[in-house]
């Protein structure tokens, strides 16, 4: 008997460090060229820094669907300005990705006052001034940094005069250092630390700059002004950067754990670079129609990068076939329809808002987050139900069938054959369609801004075609890992011996904890959307 505990238990441990990590990181789905100013007053001390974005054409395209009021097909100031002020409103909520550092002091920056967006071509750029709460004279370490710890927003200096001294006393210069890479040892360390954790130990805290864009001001040293302290560099909170982006279906945080952290962060790179060629094949689709294969390709390698990383998705449906002990076939059935439901929520989403309702991005931004708060408060009912099924209001019935001579556990479930989960209408098939809706309600991020721009390009089916071959791509990937997992317990099950009644409790138990996960996941991602308050 002990020995049968001691391999259920070494088992099941196997299981949940396969089972990806929550704390995942976004991988880029807005990217802006940006450009910075360092402005001084009279006295000499830094005052503000301008900042001038230029966002990439998918983006842009996403931000100002429907902002053309009067039809024109230009986008004047007045149109412009309501988008710009939800941009700097929502911009604070993150710090605004700047952080302004004199002697390991951070200063204190205001809201801005002067801000407005304009659009150059397909591209759309916002300027705007971050006045400092007290200006501060330069010390002998002044360091300015733009990024975003959570990698939602991928930020590229230009390369000719990335950052400007306005009205710098005389010996004032300013250097720029684009982020670096790390080496796979300094990332494997840092993924340990949890997302919330913006204080880095001291060898460590040189290492995680590297990933800022760093700009280094030196100015002769005079009588230094005091520095306006400020509370340790808040973590960004779940929510819209530039107040019309979601966030993306893995979640936030710019740091992997676990051991698997490295990989994940080489997954979340490459998803980066399929989704911005994804965004510019669309260009090439007009011009050569054999572009839409390459689109097609890349939404495929998209799809299956993006369900690679780690997220809750994955989690909740392994926790509940490991719940409701389903074949890996239902598995498999269940992890594609959770992926088509996903592409169906973000076509219907901007066919109804872009389309019919005419709505702009910040308002089908605020759709989205209800969308999203539905997706996890039905998380949390699908977990409830579990729980209260494998415990309290069960009806499983343990029966001892002859096998070979012996007594193998059996209940009175459906065993699951090929084809059941399309035919049972009123079975176990309509009774996991909660769990898929759970995780399929929440669209990608990436899949609504592909949507919007190729609707801006008169090529909507094609994102249409694109977004279903996405959710080919993360189907099978989720497939794959849902299929080793339910074989993996299965193994489990059948090493701890299939007559043993010790197996058939430790089962049970495995299956409560497995219910039990599933509520636990979905009372905190309500929890931590609620906290954010309504949109």
């Amino acid at each position: 008997m002990i020995r049968v505990y001691r391999r259920l238990t070494a088992i099941a441990a196997l299981l949940l460090v396969l089972l990806p990590p929550l704390g995942a990181a976004a991988h880029p789905h807005v990217f802006v060229d940006a450009r910075a100013e360092v402005v001084f007053d009279g006295e000499g001390r830094i005052d503000a820094v301008r900042h001038i974005w230029q966002f990439d054409a998918a983006f842009s395209a996403y931000a100002t669907v429907n902002l053309d009021a009067d039809g024109d097909g230009a986008l004047s100031d007045v149109e412009l300005a309501p988008l710009a002020k939800v941009n700097v409103d929502s911009l604070a909520e993150f710090g605004f990705f700047t952080w302004l550092t004199v002697d390991e002091v951070d200063a204190d920056f205001v809201p801005p006052t002067e801000y407005w967006l304009e659009m150059h071509g397909e591209r759309l750029t916002l300027f705007y001034t971050l006045p400092l709460t007290v200006p501060v004279r330069p010390g002998a370490r002044t360091m300015l940094e733009v990024f975003d710890p959570e990698y939602f927003v991928a930020f590229a200096f230009v390369e000719q005069t990335p950052v400007l001294l306005d009205g710098a006393p005389a010996g004032c210069r300013a250097s720029y250092r684009p982020p670096g890479e790390l080496d796979m040892q300094t990332m494997t360390i840092l993924g340990q630390i949890p997302a919330d954790q913006r204080e880095l130990p001291p060898d460590l805290r040189d290492a995680a700059s590297a990933l800022a864009n760093l700009i280094t001001i030196d100015c002769p040293v005079g009588a230094a002004a005091p520095v306006a302290a400020t509370e340790p560099r808040a973590t960004p909170v779940a929510g819209t950067p530039f107040g019309v982006a979601t966030p993306d279906s893995t979640g936030g945080g710019r740091w992997f754990g676990g051991p698997l952290g490295p990989m994940f962060v080489w997954i979340a790179e490459r998803q980066s670079r399929f989704y911005r060629a994804l965004t510019d094949a669309f260009a090439g689709i007009k011009a050569d129609g054999r572009a839409f294969w390459l689109l097609l390709g890349l939404s495929f390698l998209y799809g299956i990068f993006h369900a690679a990383g780690p997220g809750h998705g994955k989690a909740v449906i392994t926790s509940y076939l490991f719940a409701t002990g389903e074949t890996v076939r239902r598995g498999i059935a269940i992890a594609f329809a959770a992926a088509f439901v996903q592409a169906l929520t973000a076509i219907l989403l901007i066919a109804l808002a872009a389309l019919v309702f005419r709505a702009a991005a910040f308002a089908m931004a605020r759709t989205t987050e209800w969308v999203t708060i539905a997706s996890y408060a039905l998380i949390v009912a699908v977990g409830a139900w579990l729980l209260w099924s494998k415990t309290v209001g069960g009806h499983r019935h343990v029966h001892h069938h002859g096998h070979h001579g012996g007594h193998a556990p059996h209940d009175d479930r459906d065993d699951g054959h090929p084809g059941d989960f399309a035919a049972t209408a009123g079975g176990r098939g309509a009774a996991a369609l909660p769990a898929i809706f759970a995780v399929g309600l929440r669209p990608c991020s990436g899949a609504l801004i592909v949507l919007v721009f190729a609707l801006s390009q008169g090529l909507f089916a094609v994102g249409v075609a694109a977004t279903f071959v996405m959710a080919l791509g993360t189907g099978l990937t989720v497939a794959v890992l849902i299929a080793l997992a339910v074989s993996a317990k299965g193994l489990a099950v059948r090493l701890a011996g299939p007559e043993s009644r010790v197996a058939v409790r430790a089962l049970g138990g495995i299956e409560i904890a497995a219910a039990a996960l599933v509520l636990l996941l979905g009372l905190l991602l309500l929890g931590g959307a609620l906290a954010n308050g309504l949109p």
